[in-house]
């Protein structure tokens, strides 16, 4: 009998250490939940900071897109061929106005105004089709490229006996050569800069805006 009630005992004060005691200070508060506010993948934070974030970058600027050579050209040749027959027209014109008249009476006007409305007139088509509020190009290599392009293109086609086939190529180099200067001598062009200064003078005094334009 008395083993009996030792083993009792001992059954009952091992279920009573097994059982949950109860805080002597009251319920603990309960442990942050790190893990829930923490991104997968990167270390934990201490508690009471933020988590670091991936900020979004800021967006690249978009690569400059050059004039089109083949628009600048097509434009180009459609204006040459308008300002050498009108160039051509006026030349001869004025040629044998001052001329009394001959077998070639009118020839060389008709040449050199053909020759100057066409280059002429490709430049201008050529900077109107290439034009770009943010670049600058020169007018004056642009006309130089039409001329040489119009001389490559006369000699290439001299062996030629169409006269059709010439006037093409000789177009065709004339706005080549001119798109081709155009984008070589393209560069960015220079903000606006304005400044204001202060100036007294004259028993007065007054506020001037000093400034260069692109």
């Amino acid at each position: 009998m008395k083993r009996f009630a030792a083993v009792l005992l001992v059954a009952a004060t091992a279920t009573a250490s097994a059982a949950p005691q109860p805080p002597a200070d009251g319920p603990a508060p309960p442990a942050p939940r790190v893990a829930q506010l923490q991104p997968p993948g990167l270390p934990l934070s201490p508690p009471g900071t933020v988590a670091p974030s991936a900020q979004p970058g800021e967006p690249r600027p978009d690569p400059e897109a050059a004039p089109s050579l083949i628009g600048q050209t097509l434009v180009g040749g459609m204006a040459g061929v308008l300002g050498g027959v009108l160039g051509g027209y006026l030349g001869y014109q004025l040629d044998i106005a001052g001329h009394s008249g001959g077998e070639f009476d009118g020839l060389g006007g008709l040449v050199l105004g053909g020759a100057i409305g066409l280059t002429a007139a490709t430049t201008a088509g050529v900077m109107l089709a290439g034009h770009d509020p943010d670049h600058d190009a020169s007018i004056a290599l642009t006309w130089l490229g039409t001329v040489g392009g119009g001389i490559v293109g006369g000699l290439v086609s001299s062996r030629s006996e169409s006269p059709a086939l010439i006037g093409i190529a000789v177009v065709t180099g004339t706005a080549l050569g001119g798109a081709l200067m155009h984008n070589v001598s393209r560069t960015r062009s220079a903000p606006a800069t304005i400044r204001v200064v202060p100036f007294a003078g004259g028993g007065g005094f007054g506020l001037s805006l000093v400034g260069t334009a692109p």
